[in-house]
């Protein structure tokens, strides 16, 4: 699968480009809890094997079908706002800086137009 990933610092140059300034994520309130205490956003899989608290999601089943269990999903813009209605994932919005693409921890990001 690498070598369908994208340079973090591409795609920075990329979404800046295009005028985007944040990356979005979104959960329940008990993930996110989960989330907070970690001080990080966790994959399903880091979470269910760490034993810590998630909520299930109705992509679950899919996510581990796919192989895409152990990986963290970010947004390019915020679909609350796109669509006008409450975001399926849960009520809880992260919002992180575009910069976030420059740290060295992210080498190379997956890109995909729709859920997996």
């Amino acid at each position: 699968m690498d070598e369908y990933g994208l340079s973090a610092k591409s795609l920075y140059t990329i979404l800046k480009n295009k005028g985007v300034e944040f990356l979005y994520h979104a959960n329940t309130v008990s993930t996110s809890i989960t989330f907070i205490e970690n001080n990080a956003l966790l994959s399903r899989h880091f979470v269910e094997s760490n034993n810590l608290f998630q909520s299930n999601q109705p992509s679950d089943k899919e996510d581990k079908l796919f192989d895409v269990w152990d990986h963290v999903f970010l947004d390019g813009e915020d679909l609350h706002k796109r669509y006008s209605r409450a975001n399926k994932y849960g009520p809880v919005l992260f919002r992180f800086k575009l910069e976030l693409l420059t740290s060295p921890q992210f080498q190379n990001v997956f890109i995909t137009k729709t859920n997996p």
